[in-house]
């Protein structure tokens, strides 16, 4: 048996604390309830380490600024959520500073009617993406239809990727259609989900790069009695995996069972025999 996990979450007057187990190890938090001083303060007794967040919200604009610090990397990070909304445009986004000696992550949208803009920037990667997407809402028999252009610079000038996205949903069916150029390969993919009979949904996506195809599908069914779900997917260039989940409340309120099974690989011509069987078990 591999992947054997426990996880149980207790609720108190003065907090909670949360117990699992994976592989043999015991992980132990403790959480102080600190809702009252917009603060989150989780506690590792069996490492000796904490991890602090409080987060402090201006009523008029919506924006708001959080510090978070980890003990055990002694890294203080703050993470600013700008809003300005006048008229008919309203910007949001998220600007993370870890360090004072270069820029920091950006992330920003901006939206005006029907018409989506959005950046991101990540220092790490020294990249700066770009998009800008358009809802068309109902046209004919597609409902929500959107296309959007997008590019990953790394200087001013040509993208060294771009991509083009539409996606629409007919009669329940949500499609999309993605054309992309990465590295100078040109890729095309191509998802689809849609319901069928009753509770059930299927799902699958179809790409090409370089000539190169590959594809994800899953199925995925869930009971509405007893909530009870299976689901199974298969990558082409991954594993075959399933997952079945079981609600214990008649018998153990807050309580679910699961069980997953994987095989590491599958490709066009080899599938191993190499099943990885697991169960977690938890409760509230």
């Amino acid at each position: 048996m591999k992947n054997a996990t426990f996880c149980g979450n207790f609720t108190l007057a003065p907090g909670s604390f949360t117990i699992s187990s994976k592989d043999s190890s015991l992980d132990l938090k403790i959480k102080p309830d600190l809702k009252a001083l917009d603060t989150d303060l989780t506690i590792d007794p069996l490492k000796h380490t904490f991890l602090f967040s409080i987060k402090k919200t201006c009523d008029k604009s919506g924006a708001a600024a959080q510090l978070d610090y980890n003990s055990e990397n002694n890294q203080p990070v703050l993470t600013v959520f700008p809003r300005i909304a006048v008229k008919n445009v309203l910007s949001t986004g998220k600007v993370v500073v870890k360090s004072f000696k270069g820029l920091p992550l950006i992330q920003l949208q901006t939206q005006c009617g029907k018409v989506t803009l959005r950046q991101f920037y990540n220092p790490e990667e020294g990249k700066t993406r770009c998009g800008a997407f358009y809802n068309f809402g109902s046209v004919g028999p597609l409902c929500c239809l959107s296309v959007g252009v997008a590019g990953t610079f790394k200087a001013l000038n040509i993208p060294n990727e771009a991509y083009f996205y539409t996606k629409a949903t007919v009669k329940g069916i949500e499609t999309a259609i993605i054309l992309s150029k990465e590295e100078e390969q040109l890729g095309a993919e191509a998802r689809l989900v849609a319901p069928f009979r009753n509770n059930y949904r299927a799902a699958t996506s179809l790409k090409c790069v370089d000539k190169k195809v590959s594809g994800l599908f899953g199925l995925g069914f869930r009971c509405p009695d007893c909530g009870a779900s299976a689901n199974v997917s298969v990558n082409t260039e991954t594993e075959v995996k399933a997952i079945v989940s079981i609600p214990l409340h008649k018998y153990v309120r807050g309580t679910t069972v699961a069980l997953s099974a994987s095989v590491p690989k599958v490709d066009a011509k080899v599938l191993e025999t190499k099943p990885q069987v697991g169960v977690s078990l938890s409760f509230e």
